[in-house]
């Protein structure tokens, strides 16, 4: 019964204009190094959860390095010194996730099904394009696409990263909250359009919700109550499937 309520629940989900996928968690797995960095901090004698390890990495000291402010391991050490390690046991954190967090990055394989899912997805007459929570440039995040065979599924290749120079630049050098600033200016390169932004982070999609854009949760629960969940993106393609697709701006 729990799976019928599940499945009609999918069937709810409108055919938009433009779906945007955020790629880590949808399409391949990227926890890998989050996973290998939180056991060697826990094996040097930090004590927390690994849910409030990430959510405080990604809330308070991440946005500094979409931002372009800092770099990447600058962040870091701001953000291990805070949590009360020593300045010794942070310089042998950064050492040893500088060499290793390029190759534990790199995803393996895609997640299931998710080859199937796109050539699904694009018999749709809608724009399927990428909006990579990261800070990597679109060019980057293109090739990382290419390498796992997918990259020419999407229209265009988006990221945070290359969205928060855009949004600084169009406020004159103003700091904003990166969180929404960054999805309005997707939005807005949309000029109107409905736009579905699928991920498996709550806290972007919780930033993506605020900024105007519709959400959907792939393979996590919404923290949202009523809001659509998947759990994987094959079965997208499905929840779209009978509905009328005259509706959209285009057509």
């Amino acid at each position: 019964m729990g799976t019928q309520r599940h499945q009609q629940k999918h069937q709810q989900i409108l055919l938009p204009d433009v779906l945007l996928i955020d790629p880590a968690g949808v399409l391949y797995d990227d926890s890998v190094w989050r996973r290998w960095l939180f056991q060697l901090v826990t094996r040097m004698g930090l004590y927390t959860s690994p849910r409030l390890f990430s959510v405080t990495w990604q809330t308070e000291f991440l946005p500094a390095v979409r931002r372009r402010q800092q770099t990447y391991w600058e962040s870091m050490q701001r953000f291990l010194l805070a949590t009360g390690m020593t300045a010794a046991q942070i310089d042998e954190v950064c050492a040893a996730g500088q060499a290793r967090k390029p190759e534990l990055e790199e995803p393996i394989c895609l997640l299931h099904d998710v080859r199937r899912a796109l050539v699904d997805l694009r018999c749709l007459p809608i724009e399927i394009s990428v909006l990579a929570t990261t800070a990597d440039a679109p060019r980057e995040m293109r090739d990382r696409l290419s390498r796992l065979g997918i990259g020419h599924a999407f229209e265009e290749v988006a990221t945070l990263g290359d969205l928060a120079d855009s949004s600084r630049s169009k406020s004159g050098g103003r700091q904003h909250d990166d969180g929404c600033d960054c999805y309005q200016t997707a939005l807005a390169r949309r000029d109107g359009a409905d736009v579905l932004f699928v991920s498996a982070d709550p806290l972007k999609l919780s930033h993506a919700r605020r900024a105007g854009l519709r959400t959907l949760a792939c393979g996590v629960e919404s923290t949202t109550r009523g809001a659509n969940t998947l759990d994987g993106i094959e079965q997208l393609a499905r929840a779209f499937a009978g509905q009328p697709y005259g509706r959209r701006l285009s057509a």
